[in-house]
């Protein structure tokens, strides 16, 4: 097990609160439901925010370069973040890729939700209005009722295809993390993935 000297608190709670989350969102199936919690999902930006609160604890209490903060506060906290990944081979060029791609999609919708004062989840009867502000804010023709099924469709898909992509390299990042800071072998890193759940389709 993992002993208590190499067990930072802060990094723990980061991990309980993540577990929380995960268990409460439903597991892997919240990549299946119409309800879509676009600022505290699976998959969600709350994801890159773990990961800037587990460097943080792994640190001491604060990163060099990131706040201290529960969020990323700007693009260039983001940049330190992926830049750390890839400096200790955590996450390679795909896997950086993937990300990029994904915190700029999860970013923008998070901010166009909050910008517009919206709240709760994203359910089939407030979506066609989402869809036409998404629309308007990136240039594109606004829904129409011919074809406000296809636009949905291909919402849920461009949302869930990130959050999974997200959710499934921050697990992964995160038990490398503490490998990294600590030198830990793999029956600690084991105990780790254990605690996050890490990549299990639990209820599926």
């Amino acid at each position: 097990s993992l002993g208590t000297e190499q067990r930072p608190q802060e990094f723990w709670d980061v991990v309980e609160k993540w577990n929380e989350r995960y268990q409460k969102e439903g597991k892997h199936l919240a990549f299946q439901q119409q309800e879509i919690n676009i600022l505290g999902g699976i998959g969600s930006i709350l994801e890159f925010d773990a990961l800037k609160q587990a460097m943080n604890a792994l640190a001491g209490g604060k990163y060099p370069g990131l706040s201290t903060k529960t969020w990323i506060e700007s693009p260039e906290e983001y940049q330190i973040i992926l830049s750390h990944l890839r400096d200790n081979n955590i996450i390679g060029p795909e896997d950086a890729a993937s990300l990029n791609g994904a915190f700029e999609f999860l970013d923008f919708v998070s901010n166009l939700y909050l910008r517009n004062q919206l709240t709760g989840a994203l359910r089939r009867e407030n979506m066609e209005t989402f869809l036409s502000i998404l629309a308007s804010e990136r240039g594109e023709a606004l829904p129409s009722r011919e074809n406000i099924e296809q636009a949905m469709a291909n919402f849920y898909k461009e949302f869930y295809g990130h959050a999974e992509t997200t959710f499934e390299i921050v697990t992964r990042a995160i038990p490398a993390l503490y490998q990294r800071r600590y030198a830990a072998g793999p029956e600690q890193v084991e105990t780790l993935d254990d605690s996050l759940v890490i990549n299990k389709r639990q209820g599926l």
